[in-house]
């Protein structure tokens, strides 16, 4: 699983987290491309109903192309 993430974690980066094994921020996570994006708790819902909305738009595009 993380094995194609690696590339995108400096050398020093995959490093300490490969020999610590220990837990980072979400920031870190973010900076190291394991997640795209991270939100507050209280927004979670709302910013994946926007998320699968736009998702979704974009799917009946490609669908309505395809007839």
């Amino acid at each position: 699983m993380f094995g194609r993430h690696w590339k995108k974690y400096s050398p020093k980066d995959a490093t300490e987290l490969a020999l610590t094994v220990d837990l980072f921020l979400v920031a870190d996570a973010v900076r190291f491309g394991l997640i795209n994006r991270a939100v507050p708790t209280d927004f979670l819902l709302e910013e994946t109903e926007k998320l699968a909305q736009k998702i979704a738009s974009k799917l009946a595009i490609c669908i309505k192309l395809g007839k």
